[in-house]
């Protein structure tokens, strides 16, 4: 297990959960880099993290919305998958400690929290 911290997108809609009687806040967040290479071609990479949050969410939860930019610490676990086209990919579980949130989209500006 390592310490992380995420700024990034949620991208779907944060869900409660429960598992043995213990409730859960599941949700995915997006960090995407930006870079222009040496012959000037600009990349983009984006990574997913996947997120859990113990408990129901309280009033947090109303908040966890896709496009909502947030700040996560936690805990992280490196995990190996396949897709559906059968090839290995990497990615990363985050069991968090701490979440902020940061922004989102442009129609959410004037909503209070």
């Amino acid at each position: 297990m390592f310490k992380i911290e995420i700024i990034g997108n949620i991208g779907q809609d944060a869900r409660v959960y429960d598992t043995n009687g213990n409730k859960f806040v599941s949700f995915t967040v997006a960090h995407s880099d930006k870079w222009v290479d040496n012959q000037n071609v600009e990349h983009k990479e984006t990574t997913w993290f996947s997120c859990t949050m113990n408990g129901d969410g309280g009033g947090l939860l109303q908040h966890l919305k896709a496009g909502k930019q947030v700040f996560v610490r936690g805990d992280g676990k490196l995990k190996l998958y396949e897709d559906r086209d059968h090839r290995m990919n990497a990615g990363c579980d985050v069991r968090v400690r701490e979440i902020q949130l940061c922004g989102g989209k442009k129609e959410d500006d004037d909503k209070p929290f």
